[in-house]
């Protein structure tokens, strides 16, 4: 049974909803005193949703964010300035550690400079295969790749070459250098691709991505190398027949089994000429594996009497050449928002920072990892970060949709909705660069997706700073030699850079005064939250062949929506108290916890009709919380009472390293791992969910509301194993 929380933060409009509960709440014959408390939420839930207040409009009509102050900031925004880095950028290979990357940094800090930023600095890590990074990660290998070309023997025609298609030398591939035979293994990835066929010595010749067959491969048969034709990630991509996925295999100084990545079209003649008879490939790669170095570039706007507290705005500036949508658009965006502000500060109309803001270049995952390492902190200095991850595309040409992706549920925060009250502002003006598209611009919320970009880092309870990402999705040039800067708009890195910048000026010169409103406007958005779970709950109980887990379960996540959102409206605090804005904030969060406990007086009303209506015994029956989906007897049974009352304490600084999970617990318990139990999104959340506070009960009610069904004693078994790895105690 999945749960709906999967997708609660996404952005809902429906102004039917008043009539849907009420018409629903009239079958069951509810008194008219409970339909009236369901209509103030559902009636607040449209007025939240379908008509939220633009971002400064606080009832009293006071300005959070003052009109003066985004009006300055959109009239000096330049997209095309912006597109113009990104065609600069996007020359240079970008692969980390690499040469192309140094001069991508050394570009990005002159730039930088011109801009306006200060107190510049690079910062180096080892990149050396054995550095500690965190408490669960370590440092990776320098690559070097000077070049390298794949053609056929006879006759002598070229299929790929690095300096046309850099995507055809697959990341991390050692040297290669020589004539081998091709053999068709189907995907590569099962036994039957290598039925009676010898491929000791050869090149294979796959369908799956190159990583997967090296894996498969690997202590099983001798192949020289992989010529792989994955055709990359969804939406489909058979419209364009000539794409090179970009891929990247583990990095092993120890291997010699290179990688090519080809076109679905070069495959196709490759398939035809092995149909004829066999073929021959030259294969040569220009590449080696060597203890290097990793570099990060930041620097500040410096703040003023809060200048030790930091906004953070991150973009990755890695990734191959081209590599124009993913990632040289936020690292050029980061440089078009450094000259919007400091000319806005400059020329004083844009009020002084009082907090500073810092932007951050960072080789995606492992510079944050380094960054978070060398700075743990940054819970303490960092008020929020704005990950800039892929902001900048043709949405109509690309088929994208732009993406604010919200912090995970253990992390609650104003910030949410400070974002996405902006990119209703874009919806609404619908501005656009002069020298960029007309495309309409459509934009979703979306609930956080796990460690897929660097915002993830800063989320972890133990560093705990509000990170939202900006990126738009699908892409139909994502990870490919197509990923070119024609598919980049300056109209949507206009907009992009709107929304990150007056966000980031706002909350670096926000004090008390500014937090009343702020708690508002979250307090309307999580009144039309809990509406819309209301709703929705009430629907599944009502369709519910059984009952009672049902009604457990959305109990649960209803008691757990509402103290996220409670927690984001005290969240405001963050940003400077005093005891007349406390009490303003109290009020905001009072209202929300009387709509929370409407919300499941009403769901406890439908309950106890349907129970009546279906015959069963009358009167309200409670479920335990110990009854949701996956807390059943035998579970329980599994964990014990007493570690079911247990407090887990962390111990463990920053994520935790998946791999690393696997590579040091028992050799059983990998493999119960491995056949899917407590999987990787789950185990994140448990991670988090565990303050020092929470029971493991606790603990995998939060998990179940936020993720979906987990078995209590798939938590309990985990968080044994984190207490044997020393990462986790027991309070």
């Amino acid at each position: 049974m999945r749960l709906r929380r999967a997708s609660h933060w996404e952005s809902t409009r429906t102004p039917a909803l008043p009539r849907r509960v009420v018409g629903l709440a009239r079958a069951l014959r509810w008194p008219q005193g409970l339909i009236t408390i369901v209509v103030v939420v559902g009636l607040v839930t449209v007025n939240g949703a379908a008509a939220r207040p633009m971002i400064g409009v606080s009832r009293s009509g006071s300005a959070q964010i003052d009109a003066e102050l985004r009006r300055v900031v959109r009239d000096e925004l330049r997209g095309q300035v912006a597109l113009d880095h990104v065609r600069q950028l996007s020359t240079f290979d970008r692969t980390a550690t690499t040469e192309g990357y140094h001069q991508a940094i050394e570009y990005v800090r002159d730039a930088a400079q011109r801009a306006g930023l200060q107190q510049l600095e690079v910062i180096r890590f080892p990149a050396d295969g054995v550095a500690p990074i965190l408490d669960t990660y370590r440092s990776g290998w320098a690559w070097r790749l000077g070049g390298g070309e794949l053609a056929y023997e006879h006759p002598d025609e070229r299929i790929c070459r690095y300096e046309d298609i850099p995507t055809c030398i697959v990341k991390y591939s050692p040297a290669a250098n020589g004539v081998f035979e091709v053999v068709d293994v189907g995907p590569g990835t099962s036994a039957a691709g290598y039925a009676g066929k010898d491929v000791d010595g050869k090149l294979v010749f796959a369908s799956a991505q190159a990583s997967a067959v090296l894996a498969y491969a690997a202590g099983r048969h001798h192949i020289a190398g992989v010529i792989s034709y994955w055709d990359n990630y969804l939406p489909d991509r058979s419209p364009f027949p000539d794409q090179v996925a970009w891929q990247a295999v583990a990095q092993d100084p120890g291997s010699d089994v290179f990688a090519f990545s080809i076109s679905k079209r070069m495959a196709g003649q490759l398939q035809r000429r092995l149909a004829a008879g066999a073929v021959r490939l030259r294969a040569h790669i220009d590449a080696e594996l060597f203890a290097g170095e990793y570099e990060l570039l930041t620097g500040v706007l410096p703040g003023g009497d809060l200048r030790n507290e930091e906004v953070l705005v991150i973009a990755h500036l890695n990734h191959h050449r081209p590599g124009a949508n993913d990632n040289a658009r936020g690292s050029a965006l980061g440089l078009e928002m450094i000259g919007v502000l400091a000319r806005l500060l400059e020329r004083g109309t844009l009020p002084p920072l009082r907090r500073s803001i810092r932007f951050l270049w960072v080789p995606e995952h492992r510079g944050t990892q380094i960054f978070v390492h060398q700075n743990r902190d940054y819970g303490e200095r960092g008020v929020a970060v704005i990950d800039n991850d892929m902001v900048g595309a043709d949405q109509a040409e690309s088929g994208s949709i732009f993406l604010l992706t919200r912090p995970p549920d253990s992390m609650p925060s104003y910030l949410n909705d400070l974002m996405e009250s902006l990119l209703e502002e874009v919806i609404r003006e619908q501005f656009r660069s002069p020298y960029g598209s007309r495309n309409p611009f459509h934009y979703r919320v979306v609930p956080y997706s796990g460690a897929i970009s660097d915002h993830a880092y800063f989320v972890d309870r133990s560093v705990g700073v509000p990170a939202i990402m900006l990126s738009t999705d699908p892409d139909n040039f994502y990870h490919s030699n197509e990923d070119t800067a024609d598919h980049i708009d300056a109209t949507t890195l206009m907009r992009a850079g709107y929304v990150a910048a007056s966000a980031a000026a706002w909350l670096a010169t926000a004090g008390a005064a500014e937090t009343v409103p702020l708690a508002q406007l979250v307090g309307g958005g999580a009144l039309s939250r809990l509406g819309s779970t209301l709703a929705d709950s009430m629907m599944r109980l009502q369709q519910a062949t059984e009952l009672a887990p049902t009604h457990a379960e959305q109990s649960n996540l209803l008691r757990h929506v509402a103290a996220c959102e409670i927690a984001a409206v005290i969240s405001v605090k963050r940003l400077g108290t005093s005891p007349t804005t406390a009490r303003q904030i109290r009020i905001v969060e009072e209202t929300v916890s009387a709509q929370a406990t409407a919300a499941l007086l009403a769901l406890e009303h439908q309950y106890q009709q349907l129970i009546n209506s279906r015959g069963k015994a009358e009167g309200v029956v409670r479920t335990p919380i110990a009854e949701i989906p996956g807390a059943g007897p035998a579970e329980r049974a599994a964990c014990g009472a007493d570690l079911l009352q247990a407090v887990p304490e962390r111990g463990l600084f920053g994520p935790l390293r998946p791999s690393w999970f696997l590579d040091n617990v028992e050799a059983e318990r990998r493999t119960w791992y491995e056949a899917g139990h407590a999987g990787g999104s789950f185990r994140e959340a448990i991670v988090n969910f565990a303050d020092g506070d929470r029971t493991v009960t606790q603990i995998h009610a939060a998990v179940v509301a936020e993720l979906g069904e987990l078995p209590v004693s798939d938590v309990c078994r985990f968080l044994v194993d984190l207490v044997s790895l020393d990462l986790f105690s027991w309070r």
